[in-house]
């Protein structure tokens, strides 16, 4: 628990978090979401942070306690499933739950990690309790769509693999489908078109295509490191599914027929972040199952198969374990090994309308001194945007809107791959700068960084005698219309 408390005190990552905190800001304000801001997943965690912001509450320190505090629920339960009981504790369950939910990321409301009681939930019931495994993965659903589409498939493959409550499992699969579909019609509807287009499309057709890693850019070290947390998750559902063939258990078959559809959110990205959440779902997951089969496998051949597999997984937990003690001790902001020392906390602490914890203390500067100026000269109806000085660089500042307090100009809020370079947005884009009070143009710092070969874009070009520079600092140049 100490653990997971410390990662609240870290550097807030100004994107990925900071559209937890800005988008729902707008909503309780009355913004409609995707129609008026563009968001990149579906709306149940920017809806769960919203009455938090009606309260007025410090939006950083309840986002970060609400991811804390879902993570240990997750941890326990998980816990509860293996052991049989709240009461009795499961040392390989707890150590490689904690550890993958620990290194996947941070303390942030990342939707992800938020949701998956729900769909480990749903993939163990689906054997007795179809319907209430489909209402779980249709409410996982509206976390990651991805969710949904995972208990549609296990619900799908186990009406195919027997004819024993084949009419359950079928309807159940519909509840799911038809949830879902009138779910996110009826969003689209009430956004204009827009839902869709951000949720699906934009994120399957243009950003996910833009979010690949070369290989040869990623540290192959480290990758080494992280391998063996990768070959569990890739191979241990697919284990569980040969086993559940082989054996006749459809719902074991099943199960791990949902997890296998989940497999490819690894390689969405080929890094770290995305590596450890997929197996902070199927590691668990695949625990639970194998206890469950253990338990009731009567064969001494597949007891040794099981126990053989449940060794396998004791050993990835000690070293995942390993790896999220040692990223504790040398990463940890409170760690006295960390890169930066407990005693600047106080440093990288910066307050306008709302309070935040920069990346450090040249960032924490730049912050200050933009808000400061930003609160003596702009005026209550003043708009706001805020972009990289060139598109070629995939980062923005999102979380500056919710400390600084003025209403965003546009709708693109982040910086997407490929997103902004669509000849829609830009035009969109164009035609929000001409009635921009304020833009505060990212030019260095660690978020700021340009890619190589990327041609201008419109906005780039767009001519600056419309605004004079007002504030100059190492990170940011901020200019007012003219």
């Amino acid at each position: 628990m100490l653990l997971l408390i410390a990662q609240a005190f870290k550097g807030i990552d100004p994107q990925d978090e900071g559209q937890f905190l800005t988008y729902p800001w707008l909503m309780a304000l009355g913004r409609v979401p995707y129609r008026d801001i563009w968001m990149s997943y579906p709306p149940a965690t920017y809806a769960l942070m919203v009455p938090f912001m009606k309260l007025g509450l410090p939006g950083l320190a309840t986002e970060r306690t609400l991811g804390i505090l879902l993570r240990v629920f997750y941890i326990l339960l998980v816990n509860r499933l293996v052991a049989g009981s709240w009461r009795r504790f499961s040392p390989v369950a707890f150590a490689a739950t904690f550890s993958l939910v620990y290194l996947a990321s941070d303390a942030k409301l990342y939707p992800w990690i938020v949701a998956l009681p729900l769909p480990v939930l749903g993939l163990i019931v689906l054997r007795d309790r179809p319907y209430g495994a489909a209402l779980l993965f249709f409410a996982g659903g509206l976390f990651r769509f991805e969710f949904a589409v995972a208990g549609l498939v296990a619900l799908l493959a186990a009406a195919l693999l027997g004819p024993h409550s084949r009419a359950r499992y079928l309807a159940a699969a519909g509840v799911v489908a038809a949830a879902s579909v009138l779910f996110y019609a009826g969003l689209d509807v009430w956004t204009a078109g827009a839902a869709f287009r951000d949720i699906f499309v934009d994120q399957i057709v243009t950003v996910q295509r833009g979010r690949y890693i070369p290989l040869a850019d990623v540290y192959l070290p480290f990758l080494a490191l992280v391998f063996p947390v990768f070959a569990a998750t890739v191979v241990l559902p697919l284990g569980v599914f040969i086993a559940g063939l082989r054996g006749g258990r459809r719902w074991m078959t099943a199960s791990s027929a949902g997890v296998l559809v989940l497999l490819p959110h690894t390689l969405q990205r080929f890094d770290t972040s995305h590596v450890f959440s997929t197996a902070a779902l199927v590691i668990p997951w695949g625990l639970i199952m194998l206890t469950r089969l253990r338990r009731g496998e009567p064969a001494a051949a597949g007891m040794r198969l099981t126990r053989a597999v449940t060794g396998g997984v004791a050993v990835v937990t000690v070293w995942a374990t390993a790896l999220a003690l040692a990223f504790a001790v040398y990463l940890s902001p409170l760690s006295p090994w960390g890169p930066e020392p407990a005693s600047h906390l106080t440093q990288l602490i910066v307050t306008g309308k709302q309070t935040i914890i920069a990346d450090d203390v040249e960032e924490a500067r730049g912050d200050r001194a933009v808000v400061a100026y930003l609160g003596r000269h702009a005026a209550p109806g003043d708009s706001l945007l805020i972009l990289p000085a060139s598109l070629a660089s995939n980062y923005t500042r999102t979380d500056l809107y919710f400390v600084i307090g003025l209403h965003p100009a546009g709708r693109y809020l982040e910086v997407q791959p490929g997103l902004e370079r669509q000849a829609s947005v830009q035009r969109e884009m164009i035609r929000t700068l001409r009635h921009t009070t304020w833009v505060l143009l990212l030019r260095g710092g660690r978020w700021y960084g340009p890619s190589r070969g990327e041609p201008e874009t419109a906005v780039d070009r767009y001519d600056p005698r419309h605004f004079r520079p007002v504030l100059r600092t190492p990170i940011y140049e901020l200019v007012h219309r003219r």
